[in-house]
């Protein structure tokens, strides 16, 4: 594993490299961003579901002809209605927050091993770039 190899470093190093410091920030950031990509194609599978389960619904309350529209419709409108848009937002943004915790808690440790160097946090700022 990548992080144990890295850990194993600093540990060995003495925490006073700075390159592996900076790496081992990449790295978990490298990380996030495959956990995001993953996220995205997974929600975007479940959309195209969605849809697709959405329009054979919509094929069979076209057949029927018992007045059954409405209530749909009306379940539809309550759906919306109910705020869940909000949660979700909500807990997209602690997901991303958890995801990057790893990287906050290597940034803190790397300026508690070499406090005093401003290019060695210019580095972290970056890599964030990137």
């Amino acid at each position: 594993n990548a992080r144990v190899l890295m850990q194993r470093g600093l540990r060995i190093n003495g925490s006073t490299s700075k390159e592996l410091w900076i790496q081992y920030f990449a790295l978990e950031l490298h990380y996030v961003q495959k956990l995001r990509g993953r996220k995205e194609i997974l929600e975007l599978g479940l959309k195209a579901n969605t849809a697709a389960g959405e329009s054979g619904d919509e094929e069979t309350d076209s057949d029927s002809t018992d007045g059954n529209d409405e209530e749909s419709e009306s379940r539809k409108n309550e759906g919306e209605n109910t705020g869940m848009g909000n949660d979700g937002r909500k807990r997209r943004a602690k997901i991303t927050n958890t995801m990057l915790l790893p990287s906050n808690v290597i940034y803190k440790n790397a300026i508690k091993a070499i406090p005093s160097n401003v290019s060695f946090r210019l580095g972290f700022i970056e890599i964030c770039r990137l």
